[in-house]
């Protein structure tokens, strides 16, 4: 084996302890606040409004602007 394959390895595993250690437990706990799900779900459906808004006032203004 390389040097650069086992600096990838090191890299490559310090990376993952790394994730498994502190951010996925971190994630699930953010995950399983119910506060945050109702604010999620709420941008999911306000979205497609917004943008069909957006494009409204584009379409108004570049047929009736100034």
């Amino acid at each position: 084996m390389s040097s650069e394959t086992l600096i990838k390895k090191e890299r490559k595993s310090w990376l993952h302890t790394f994730i498994n250690r502190w951010f996925i437990p971190f994630a699930e706990k953010m995950g399983n606040q119910n506060y945050l799900s109702v604010i999620g779900n709420t941008f999911t459906i306000l979205i497609p409004l917004i943008i069909t808004g957006a494009f409204v006032l584009l379409v108004n203004n570049a047929v009736f602007g100034n």
